[in-house]
């Protein structure tokens, strides 16, 4: 654990003069005003690459939901 705590280390990582937050931006409306050499970019991979490849499946999960006309089932895992 960081000294002072992962807060205190956030904290002190974001007020550093190289680091500019944007929040509620669109990166493809900004990535050619920012210059920069490295990013981090928390948005869906897919986006970033201007889906070039489509949506990606990966994006989203779909459950299904089994009810087994049984009055126990075997002890499985979810899938």
């Amino acid at each position: 654990m960081p000294a002072g705590g992962y807060t205190r280390m956030f904290e002190r990582i974001l007020r550093h003069t190289n680091i500019k937050v944007m929040l509620q931006t669109q990166w493809h409306e900004i990535r050619e005003m920012i210059p920069f050499r490295r990013v981090i970019y928390t948005g869906p991979i897919d986006e970033f690459f201007d889906y070039r490849f489509g949506r990606l499946r990966y994006r989203s999960l779909r459950f299904e939901h089994v009810t087994l006309d049984r009055e126990m089932a075997p002890n499985l895992s979810p899938l």
